[in-house]
């Protein structure tokens, strides 16, 4: 019996839950969805009995439910129902929810929950790499890449571009399209953009068909805008100053906006003659000073600075100085003009109680004595000069001193060349007494006539003619003429043997002669070949101040300097430079060329190209004991080869080979051609012994 009631109740439990409706999804959902996409869950209601209710479906994320589906169900025994809710992810159906999300549907007492998926709002944005990211005022840059919601579609919207300094100040905002993901923004900045590091800020939306936000993205990047001179300024402490005084100079570079920058500048200080007298290398934003020679006339100086292919020139004027100096020595006042400008201001002297004026009339460096008298006794003397040195017209200075003074009344007189001689009579006599003797001495002897005198010449008598032409060359037998020998003449005669045009202004120059007798020598040569000659010859920009440089490096007595066209060779002699090893002397001038033409190429904007060889070889020689100018012969390919090897230079020192032997020492060397031409890569300084062997000798001495 009771086996049989267990049996009955276990039917009818079951009879009851199969009465209840059974909820299934169908198809469960994405695991990624963004925003403004439509999510669909299908759902099928399976009843075996007669059930009716409303079936609900809620959105919950991250414990907030939103519900996005409603609708009344009406089952009968067995039926099925089949729901497909499509449920738009925008702001107004399911508000501001994202992240990790399910779906829950109700039916009744039943429920059943979707797998978990995700909301996301986020475009991931993949930019292009940038083809620059130093940019200069003035150039474009352009933006692109593609732009994809994180469920992998392309995105659709707009772009927003900000770009803004490093402190924020000005920002630009440009705005574009997105279209199937791509993106493209081109943007050019002003001529004046501020230099410094520049933020990018990309962002990409989308919005929902109500007009409002859904989807976003932003990526960074990093440009800078670089800085670019623009102006250079020549800034100084004063625009007047007196001779003996300093003036301080800074040279300020400018950028696109004002703002300066650090940079290296070279100033030069130019007289009112246009020659340098001051030149210097300093860095941009420093006062660098220069004092004025003292005694400097009045004039107007030029100051000229160059940065960064930029100049500035500015002047400044050295004032007119009335200045004198005052010495009281016994009974002598010396007045010295130490001023630029005649001094011509009366001067007062004290004399104890009495004053004294003194009508001075002094040129620039000139020096007056004046003799004080007064009866014989010992006086308090005082020089008053007026001076304007603190800027008022009544400041004075006084020279004061005790003096012994004799005479009849107090005065003051100009000094005189005869009352100098009456006050000195036996100094004047010893002076007079010697200068007799010399001559005495020389009439007596003679002397012989200087070279550059004049030749006394006998010409030979000449028959008169009958035509008058040649009666106007007649002159009587053994009539002497005078034809003047002077050192003008003479050099005259030697630049006129020399009719090519002549870069460097020297004296000692050598002159090729095709057949000549003389001394056969073994010479090393530098040649400087000017590969832009016609440029250089025609004296554009400052090349005439490098070829003025370079002409006093070679303006030596001991060097033959020779010019042929656009090369010119600078000749060590064994005969003029009194030694055989000329090499180490060669290269040394070479340095020194090489120097100043690389510093005056940075400095201005007219170059010379060149190239510089040195080789050594056999000339004839002759000497002129009469003329500064040399004649010579080379031997040989001596001066072809000279040229080539400064052919192939670019302003590096090329050797030959002969050379290369002969300062194998201290010259380190690579080689460049197969013909025996080296380019120099190193001098090394010899040790100087000789201080330590003087040194070592004298202990030697010493512990005899």
């Amino acid at each position: 019996m009771r086996k049989a009631l267990s049996f009955i109740f276990v039917i009818f439990l079951l009879s009851v839950v199969s009465a209840y409706p059974e909820i299934i999804i169908t198809q469960q959902p994405e695991e990624l969805y963004n925003l403004d996409d439509v999510v669909s869950v299908p759902l099928k209601i399976v009843s075996s009995e007669s059930a009716s209710g409303f079936l609900s479906m809620s959105l919950i994320c991250n414990g907030k439910v939103t519900e996005i589906y409603k609708e009344y169900v009406l089952l009968s025994m067995g039926e099925e129902k089949q729901v497909v809710p499509k449920i738009p992810l925008t702001e107004n159906f399911i508000g501001r929810t994202k992240g990790k999300c399910v779906i829950k549907a109700v039916f009744g007492d039943e429920y059943v929950l979707s797998n978990e998926f995700k909301i996301s709002n986020l475009i991931k944005i993949t930019p292009q790499q940038l083809k620059k990211t130093e940019i200069l005022p003035g150039e474009s840059i352009t933006i692109e890449g593609e732009a994809k919601k994180e469920n992998g579609n392309p995105a659709n919207g707009f772009i927003e571009l900000e770009i803004m300094p490093e402190d924020l100040s000005d920002k630009i905002t440009i705005t574009d399209t997105v279209s199937e993901g791509y993106f493209w923004v081109n943007y050019t900045f002003p001529e004046d953009a501020k230099a410094g590091n520049y933020l990018i800020k990309l962002y990409i939306y989308e919005k929902s068909s109500d007009g409002k936000v859904s989807n976003t993205g932003t990526e960074n990047l990093n440009i800078k805008i670089m800085q670019v001179p623009t102006n250079l300024e020549i800034i100084l402490d004063n625009s007047e100053v007196n001779p003996g005084e300093s003036i301080k100079v800074k040279a300020i570079l400018h950028d696109q906006t004002g703002e300066k920058i650090d940079a290296t500048a070279f100033i030069t200080v130019k007289d009112s003659e246009n020659r340098i007298v001051y030149q210097t290398e300093t860095a941009t934003g420093e006062f660098i000073e220069y004092t004025v020679p003292e005694k400097e006339l009045p004039a107007e100086w030029s100051i000229f600075a160059i940065s960064e292919k930029l100049s500035a020139e500015s002047s400044f004027k050295i004032k007119p100085l009335e200045k004198i100096k005052v010495e009281i020595a016994n009974n002598t006042i010396i007045l010295t003009n130490t001023g630029n400008v005649p001094y011509t201001k009366p001067v007062t002297v004290k004399i104890n109680s009495s004053f004294l004026e003194i009508n001075t009339s002094l040129e620039v460096g000139e020096t007056k004595r004046y003799l004080l008298t007064a009866p014989d006794g010992n006086y308090h003397v005082e020089v008053i000069v007026p001076s304007d040195k603190n800027g008022t017209e009544n400041w004075e200075e006084i020279v004061s001193g005790s003096v012994m003074l004799t005479g009849d009344a107090i005065g003051v007189k100009e000094a005189s060349a005869a009352l100098k001689i009456v006050r000195y009579p036996l100094a004047w006599i010893f002076v007079l007494a010697i200068l007799g003797f010399i001559a005495y001495t020389l009439f007596k002897k003679g002397y012989k006539r200087s070279f550059f005198g004049s030749l006394r010449v006998r010409k030979p008598f000449l028959r008169r003619k009958n035509s008058a032409s040649e009666q106007l060359g007649e002159v009587r037998k053994n009539q002497l003429i005078h034809i003047p020998l002077t050192r003008a003449s003479s050099e005259k005669t030697s630049q006129n043997e020399t009719s090519k045009p002549s870069l460097l202004n020297v004296m000692n120059r050598a002159e090729l002669s095709l057949s000549i007798k003389g001394d056969r020598q073994n010479a090393t040569i530098v040649c400087l070949k000017i590969k832009n000659f016609d440029d250089v010859a025609s004296g554009k920009g400052n090349t005439a101040e490098t070829l003025r440089k370079i002409a006093s490096l070679s303006d030596d007595p001991k060097l033959s300097v020779y010019e042929n066209n656009d090369n010119i060779f600078f000749m060590f002699i064994p005969s003029r430079t009194k030694t055989f090893h000329n090499e180490k002397s060669a290269l040394e001038l070479s340095q020194k060329i090489k120097k100043v033409i690389d510093n005056d190429n940075k400095l201005f904007k007219q170059k010379i190209d060149y190239g510089i060889s040195i080789h050594c070889g056999d000339l004839i020689v002759q000497e002129d004991p009469h003329s500064k100018i040399l004649r010579f012969m080379g031997l040989g390919n001596l001066m072809v080869f000279a040229k080539k090897i400064a052919s192939l230079s670019n302003g590096e020192i090329l050797i030959s080979d002969k050379i290369k032997d002969k300062t194998i020492s201290y010259v380190k060397a690579e080689k460049v051609s197969d013909e025996g031409i080296y380019k120099i890569i190193e001098i090394k300084q010899k040790e100087d012994y000789s201080k330590f062997i003087s040194e070592f000798l004298h202990r030697m001495e010493s512990n005899k």
